[in-house]
């Protein structure tokens, strides 16, 4: 499992750089909210497959521990990312990246299918990805952008229900 805490976008190199995106079974693009075009050459497409909620402990030593003594609320998210670009994005270059209002997540994990690396995606291409947003038991995910610097895609959240962004 990966773990980040850069506090700025939009980000440099994205290979220190981990963070999480969508909801139910909606698409989101880095074209504006309400396009009807989600398949857009030159972009993003991100299908998320399921949210939840569910009570944990907080990171500890990256993602690979967890402190109960200090209970969370983690945000699972398991999302298809589609690269509809012309060149491969690699793995070092895109995350996923969770904020509660306009502050960026501490701890977004990604979570890796049976013990796969994180993926790099080829052009025309999707891959299966889970991540995990940790925040603060008063706190919930409200947005989540997936990309690199200049290609985002991006979803808003009210709990877990995917709400128009603004």
């Amino acid at each position: 499992m990966n773990q980040a805490t850069n506090s700025n976008l939009p980000i440099r190199p994205l290979h220190l750089i981990r963070y999480a995106l969508c909801v139910l079974l909606i698409v989101c693009t880095w074209l504006p909210i309400g396009s009807q075009n989600a398949q857009a050459a030159g972009g993003i497409q991100v299908t998320v497959l399921s949210v939840g909620y569910e009570q944990w402990g907080q990171p500890v030593n990256g993602c690979s521990q967890f402190n109960d003594r200090h209970p969370m609320r983690k945000f699972n998210m398991n999302l298809r990312v589609t690269n509809n670009t012309r060149r491969t994005l690699s793995a070092t270059e895109w995350y996923a990246y969770s904020f509660v209002g306009k502050k960026l997540v501490r701890w977004t994990c990604y979570y890796p299918y049976q013990g796969e690396g994180f993926p790099a995606i080829p052009p025309g291409e999707s891959r299966n990805v889970t991540f995990a947003a940790f925040v603060e038991p008063h706190e919930s995910v409200t947005a989540v952008w997936v990309g690199r610097k200049g290609l985002w895609a991006r979803a808003c959240f009210d709990e877990t229900l995917v709400v128009r962004c603004r």
